[in-house]
This record gives C-alpha cells, structure tokens and sequence, in this order.
C-alpha cells in the first residue's frame, strides 16, 4: 500500500468546539469571514511572518518515520514497534456495533476511527472499576461502546456540552475540568491533541495529569509529528478566527481541510511542549508496522501511551 498524506484523509474529521483557544474566549470552529478567498487567507499568513507552504503536511513516509527514530532516540527516547492484532480489531468492531448501531459514524473513515479506538481500548484494559474519559468526544460513540464491553464507568467531555457534570457528560474546558483530583483511571485523545492551539496541548497534559490516579493511563492516538515543528491549517477558518500558530512553525494550508488548526510536534517541539513540562507522566511511543495490512485508509503511524507515575 503506498501511504496517503494526512491531509487526504484528514480533512474528513472535523472536530467541532474541542477547546477553547486561550482558555477562556468561547471557540468557534468554523468561523467565517464573508468575501475572503483561499488565495487572500494564504497572503494574510504570509504577511504576518509565517513560513508558508501549500498542500498537507507528509508525515507517513516510512523513511521519515525511520529518521524520526534514529533522531528521537538521541534523547533517550525508543519508538517501538507494534502490530495490530487484525482478527481482535475485526471483532472488536463487530462487537462495538459499528456497522449496525453506529452506521453514521464517520461512515466515509470508519477505518481509521475505529481502529484508533480498538488500540485504545485494547490498551487500556478497563474493567468494571475504571472510571474513563474520552476528552473532545463531541459525538463519538466511544464512551458507550466502552461501557458495553467492559462495565467501566465512561465519560465524554467537549466544550459544546453544557457546563459540569451532567450524567456521564463532562461539559467545558478540557483544561480545567470540573472533576477532582485522581478522578479518572483511564484517558483517552483520538485525533484531538493537535487541534488544541497556542499553549493550551501542555496546559491539557498537565490536566489529564491532575485527574489521573496513580498508574492511570492516557492514550493519545495518533501522535502526529513532522521533521520540521509544523502546523495544517485551512486558512479560510483560521484567518477568520485570527489564530496564533507556534513562533518557529511551518504552516502548511490545505484548501478545503476544514480545520483551523493541526498542530505536528518535531522531536524539540515533543520534548519542550510535552515530555518536559509533564513530569507526573511517563511517555512511551509506539509505531504501527503492519498498517499496509489493515484497510485502505489507515494513516496512523505512531501513538503514545503516558502513564501516571
């Protein structure tokens, strides 16, 4: 299977209200600026200084990913190798009702959603004494589908639900979540990290870490890296909300993708924004090796496993 770029597939998943920007202007989105064009939102980034490039972000490469290795492990970091166990993922989406209950869901991607969801699911193990939260939900059928095989005790949170606690709803900023200390046993962020813009990603990892019990994990899956610290854009949306991307970023625009912003850490920018700052976590990262084997569509390639020390 040659491997597709990111932003082929990606423009499909649009998450809509997962954070609030500064932690506390309401986020908007999609927002929109009548009359501006995709041409003039591109000459607007560039003249505020951003290195610009056009089309998505090539991250899939597994010479890139070989690189990404060797570099990382300069820092004392190992990317290991994981397989999917492909007969566990087709029962698992089987059993999860996928086809049937949730036949609307991502309907144009479900390979991708649901293998995201069985390598968490399959990672963390829950068991009736969990208590789990998936974190930017927004409609995902993920916390009643872990309810169903194990009995855990599941959340959703997004910022377009009400504020609080309403039934298993966590409502409001993800990075100040009304829960206590040592909520949560389980954790989990599926194609949602990256859109958490300016400093708020290591503001959410300090979160997760605060309603972590001791030895509870977090899930980020995919990790989404680059050579150079980058970030996918449409610009139409992110001009109209006047987003402020990293000071040493690339930004890559993508005509039609949907999201304002996609953040793709490098090695430095991994190491400085997450594993630094997070000194409660420990940080494992894994490799997808036999993704040619799973349906046409798959681009994850590395995901990460922190673990409440």
């Amino acid at each position: 299977m040659i491997p597709m770029q990111l932003g082929t597939l990606f423009s499909k998943f649009k998450k809509k209200n997962t954070h609030q920007a500064d932690g506390s202007q309401p986020y908007i989105y999609q927002p929109t600026m009548p009359g501006l064009t995709y041409n003039e939102a591109v000459n607007s980034l560039a003249k505020k200084g951003y290195p610009i490039r056009l089309g998505p972000v090539e991250d899939l490469a597994d010479d890139f990913l070989d690189q990404l290795s060797t570099e990382i492990s300069k820092h004392g970091i190992r990317i290991q190798d994981y397989f999917i166990d492909i007969n566990a993922y087709n029962q698992y989406v089987t059993k999860a009702g996928y086809l049937d209950k949730y036949k609307d869901y991502y309907w144009d991607n479900r390979a991708e959603k649901t293998l995201e969801h069985f390598l968490a699911f399959s990672q963390l193990r829950l068991t009736k004494e969990d208590i789990f939260i998936d974190i930017a939900s927004e409609h995902s059928p993920v916390p009643d589908i872990y309810r169903a095989l194990s009995g855990a005790n599941c959340y959703a949170q997004d910022i377009q639900y009400p504020s609080g606690v309403i039934g298993n709803k966590i409502g409001g900023d993800a990075c100040a979540m009304p829960v206590p200390s040592e909520f949560a046993t389980s954790v989990t962020l599926t194609c949602s990290l990256e859109h958490f813009e300016g400093n708020t990603d290591t503001q959410l990892l300090a979160e997760i870490s605060r309603i972590l019990k001791p030895n509870g994990k977090l899930i980020i899956a995919p990790l989404y890296m680059a050579a150079t610290e980058s970030v996918q854009t449409d610009p139409l949306y992110s001009v109209a909300a006047d987003v402020k991307f990293d000071e040493h970023c690339t930004v890559y625009c993508k005509e039609g993708w949907g999201n304002r912003h996609g953040r793709f850490y490098s090695v430095k920018s991994l190491i400085q924004r997450l594993i630094n700052p997070c000194k409660e976590l420990d940080f494992q990262i894994f490799r997808l090796r036999n993704y040619p084997d799973l349906p046409h569509g798959i681009y994850l390639r590395l995901f990460m496993i922190c673990i409440k020390k």
